[in-house]
């Protein structure tokens, strides 16, 4: 991918508009139907000529479930003992151990990279909800083989978090 100077300023444009709209409007999204459904379609396999690597950017609300509804993580009553394996520092085995894990899309990503952006930090959780959808995305991703697998946390700047998708995207 090639970013000249106006496509850089068109991608900050478009980054800020989609924080914007994830905002106002936080729908959810079935990342799992988006994957298996889409994305599948749209990852470049590595041939013997020609070596892609996939770059995959989430944006996300922070939530792993949508507005008044179970996600496919049942985590509806086990947050105090997800917010305690925060404390503690298991946190996948918690997840693991309970049988929590999101459920694994049958889909290689060994040829992708993934950066997550967390939009807006939940309103609850006292600071331990991003270290738990942390591990959530990335026990996910490591399943499906991903090849690296980067978080960027709410930013107060959102022209920062501009620059860090960019330099994801170009590297």
């Amino acid at each position: 991918m090639y970013f000249t100077s106006d496509k850089d300023r068109q991608f900050e444009n478009s980054i800020r508009e989609m924080y914007k709209l994830a905002k106002d409007k936080p729908l959810g999204a079935d990342y799992r139907f988006y994957l298996r459904r889409y994305l599948i379609n749209h990852l470049k396999k590595p041939t013997l000529f020609d070596n892609y690597i996939n770059k995959v950017v989430i944006i996300t609300d922070g939530y792993l479930e949508a507005e008044g509804k179970p996600a496919d993580t049942k985590i509806y009553g086990f947050e105090s003992q997800l917010h305690q394996a925060v404390s503690i520092g298991n946190i996948l085995d918690v997840i693991t151990s309970k049988g929590l894990n999101v459920p694994k899309v049958d889909i290689d990503l060994s040829n992708s990279e993934i950066l997550v952006c967390e939009v807006n930090e939940r309103k609850t959780g006292k600071g331990f909800d991003f270290e738990i959808l942390k591990t959530y995305w990335e026990d996910w991703f490591k399943r499906m083989n991903a090849k690296k697998i980067v978080f960027i946390q709410r930013e107060q700047a959102n022209d920062l978090t501009a620059k860090r998708v960019t330099e994801f995207v170009t590297k």
